[in-house]
């Protein structure tokens, strides 16, 4: 299928989310592999990655309090089968947990962008996010 289909950036993206929120390390570094072998910008790929769970964190304490996945499409005018996406993916994981992912991926952005570290940061990211709580 790779090879007939296009996979875009967000595609990606949430791919490795999803892979660092099931705690799947393998799926995670092969996303992050497979970006490298496209020659894809690390900072557009940690800025997809922070898009990712910027969204997921708001859709968790959204959910936490008790609004459904229409509310919620409408109170952050996301597409609610991309909220419902979201909620399955991060299903069982605190919210806090995610808003943790988020503050790291803004640490990881602040090293990338303040060093010529390429992806090491979003490697830490990846690993770092991995050992976070459930």
């Amino acid at each position: 299928m790779r090879e007939v289909v296009t996979v875009t950036p967000e595609e990606d993206a949430f791919r490795l989310a999803n892979s660092v929120l099931a705690g799947d390390r393998a799926s995670a570094l092969d996303c992050l592999r497979n970006a490298k072998g496209r020659g894809e910008s690390p900072i557009k790929l940690l800025a997809s990655v922070s898009a990712v769970f910027c969204d997921m964190a708001a859709i968790a304490h959204l959910a936490a309090g008790g609004a459904d996945k229409y509310a919620i499409a409408s109170a952050l005018k996301i597409h609610e089968y991309r909220v419902g996406l979201y909620m399955k993916a991060c299903s069982g994981i605190r919210p806090e947990a995610l808003d943790r992912t988020v503050a790291m991926c803004a640490e990881a952005d602040v090293k990338m962008k303040t060093s010529s570290s390429g992806y090491i940061p979003l490697e830490r990211l990846i690993c770092a996010a991995l050992t976070g709580g459930r």
